[in-house]
């Protein structure tokens, strides 16, 4: 399923903690995993998606790179920034 929740405290997101919980030094390095409840988690990142570096629409339904600029410009330590938009910090 895939799905975007905006905080650590979902049910959804409890379910995709890594062994060893969130760690934000890993948001650079945490792409696939096998959470602490045994589930396989793929971590789809909009900063990394063909649409945004190309900055053109290749795949429709994907998001955008004027979709990104908006949750960047909503603030990297916001929740929709962090579900949707986040990826390197660098």
């Amino acid at each position: 399923m895939a799905c975007n929740p905006e905080g650590t405290t979902y049910a959804l997101s409890k379910l995709a903690e890594p062994m060893g919980g969130w760690d934000a030094d890993q948001v650079d390095t945490l792409y696939k995993w096998t959470s602490a409840k045994g589930y396989p988690v793929l971590r789809l990142d909009g900063k990394k998606c063909e649409n945004v570096v190309e900055r053109r629409v290749i795949y429709e339904g994907l998001m955008t790179h004027e979709a990104f600029q908006d949750f960047l410009n909503s603030g990297e330590h916001s929740g929709p920034y962090w579900a949707k938009g986040a990826a390197s910090r660098r």
